[in-house]
């Protein structure tokens, strides 16, 4: 029986934080040439599969939801399994429902529409009116949001556990990673001050694929992992430059946030 990786994360993070020495170890065997910051990078690859965790470009909105929802039902089940009481087991029951409610009710179109995302972690990842769309699953410590465009799955964007880098900076988390990785490319946009500012650090794996970290701590007290299609991305990209699509946390566009406010003054 298939056994569902979404522990992953929590073992790509221990083998990338705790287990530099031993890989350090082998690198001494042979040298390559020090790679440079955005060159493709196979270190990457592994941590993208671990990322991404059997979910697969392409997918559309209803083959995710068919999977999650065959996640979730599986793991409840297990727990069912082992209640000790048809009380409990009735409150798996429950809950289970709700979970699975929870997740189709958070799939989302963007089309120009006042929603609480336009102000939120992920307001700069969606673009209105360009036939972008995303799916959400909160697990019990990580967040995953699954975008679309076209309704075909191009990235994956992972609140990551807060209680994992307590004492963190971000400044520390790209040392970290650049230590495993090779040094990331830095790329810098106008934040919230107007000022010009770190967005977001990343690798490129030789498959095509993008990885980003962001660091979110200042409002929403956590760092993320991004995976990206970058065939896809650029589609997105050209799409929201001719339709000339608004990305809500780069134009301005967010609702009133009183924690953003505070912030501000």
């Amino acid at each position: 029986m298939k056994k569902y990786a979404w522990n992953l994360l929590a073992v790509m993070l221990a083998v990338t934080f705790v287990a530099g020495p031993a890989h350090a170890k082998k690198r001494r065997h042979g040298r390559r040439a020090a790679l440079k910051p955005g060159d493709p990078n196979p270190k990457v690859t592994a941590v993208v599969k671990a990322l991404m965790d059997g979910f697969t470009w392409g997918m559309t909105k209803q083959d995710v939801l068919k999977e999650l929802f065959k996640r979730v039902k599986k793991e409840y089940e297990q727990k069912m399994h082992i209640a000790k009481s048809q009380k409990r087991k009735a409150e798996l029951f429950k809950e289970m429902k709700r979970k699975l409610r929870d997740i189709k009710k958070s799939t989302i179109t963007f089309r120009g529409q006042k929603t609480p995302w336009n102000t939120s972690i992920i307001d700069d990842q969606f673009a209105h009116n360009n036939n972008e769309s995303m799916i959400v699953y909160k697990k019990k410590r990580e967040t995953y949001y699954f975008f679309f465009y076209n309704d075909r799955l191009y990235k994956i964007f992972i609140a990551l556990d807060k209680k994992k880098f307590m004492g963190w900076n971000f400044m520390k988390f790209q040392h970290e990673m650049s230590s495993k990785f090779g040094p990331a490319l830095e790329v810098f946009k106008k934040g919230i001050s107007g000022m010009s500012e770190l967005h977001h650090i990343t690798w490129k794996s030789p498959e095509g694929v993008e990885l980003r970290a962001m660091d979110k701590t200042m409002v929403y007290g956590t760092f993320v992992f991004v995976v990206i299609d970058s065939s896809t991305n650029a589609e997105v990209l050209q799409a929201r430059a001719d339709n000339g699509a608004k990305v809500p946390g780069e134009q301005g566009l967010q609702d009133e946030d009183p924690v953003i406010n505070s912030i501000m003054k």
